[in-house]
């Protein structure tokens, strides 16, 4: 977790032992992602905008120092819907 509370979508793919890449492509699969092209033409997977409203992500610019780009954060509450919904998927 940063210091604004917030946790980074690899931290979560780490914490269910998955690739960063499987994680958000499952997130697109059940709806809460999004597939979208960045300005620069690669694929960005976002969370919802209703997803954002309801506190569970929060979507950050960033920069390394030439480029800027977004970034998808999880809020607690939004690690904790995930790993709760990875859970359901597992038991299924």
């Amino acid at each position: 977790m940063n210091a604004e509370g917030l946790i980074g979508m690899t931290a979560i793919a780490d914490m269910l032992n998955l690739p960063v890449k499987d994680l958000t492509n499952w997130l697109v699969e059940i709806g809460v992602f999004r597939k979208q092209r960045s300005k620069f033409g690669s694929n960005q997977n976002m969370p919802r905008r209703m997803y954002q409203s309801s506190g569970f992500f929060t979507v950050k610019g960033e920069t390394n120092g030439r480029v800027s780009y977004e970034v998808a954060y999880a809020t607690l509450e939004g690690a904790e819907f995930i790993i709760d919904e990875w859970d359901k998927r597992a038991a299924a």
